[in-house]
């Protein structure tokens, strides 16, 4: 059944309290059946499969009431405490993963506004460095990329304009040139001597 709910898309939270479902009717179907030592074994047994589920799908706080609840079945066990610690462990360690996420979140959006204000004046190469800077910090979105591909369009366009510009000088002042030229030459021309 559980296989079967791995197949079906079924959400983590859903999986979860499946788990410890699961292992409460177990548990609920042993006690019944066993004295009351054995009943402590399997709540104290019940708590850690519980927390650890829990532990693994980073529900830390809920993790952490579980195990507590194992301690305060057996203190003199330290097993409990070691997993209270290990769940705060992993919980400031996504904490931090999250709050360096964030930096590097807002850290990408200054790089893509300031590439796109470089680009409004043409300064190319100047906001492709931006980009590319942008995409170290979200290596797996798009959009640096996108921008890139269109600074290098913008790029190549604007090099097409400046040779066209450049080669309509070359000829207007070779035009006016040879204007002058024959200007001279029909003064010249028209000069007897």
């Amino acid at each position: 059944l559980f296989f079967w709910m791995l197949s079906q898309g079924i959400s983590l939270e859903e999986k979860v309290l499946f788990a410890a479902f699961s292992l409460f009717s177990i548990f609920t179907y042993t006690t019944s059946m066993e004295g009351k030592s054995t009943r402590f074994l399997n709540t104290l047994r019940l708590f850690f499969s519980v927390g650890i589920i829990l532990l693994s799908a980073n529900k830390f706080d809920e993790a952490i009431t579980t195990f507590l609840e194992a301690k305060i079945l057996k203190p003199q066990d330290p097993t409990p405490s070691l997993k209270i610690e290990e769940a705060r462990k992993w919980k400031q360690e996504l904490a931090n993963l999250n709050n360096q996420q964030d930096q590097n979140s807002s850290k990408f959006d200054a790089q893509i506004q300031q590439g796109d204000h470089l680009l409004t004046y043409n300064l190319f190469d100047e906001a492709i460095a931006s980009y590319e800077v942008a995409m170290t910090l979200k290596p797996g979105d798009q959009t640096a990329y996108t921008r890139i591909k269109e600074a290098n369009r913008r790029k190549q366009q604007f090099k097409d304009v400046e040779i066209v510009e450049t080669i309509e000088i070359i000829e207007e002042t070779c035009f006016t040139e040879e204007s002058k030229f024959s200007h001279i030459m029909s003064t010249i021309e028209s000069q007897t001597f």
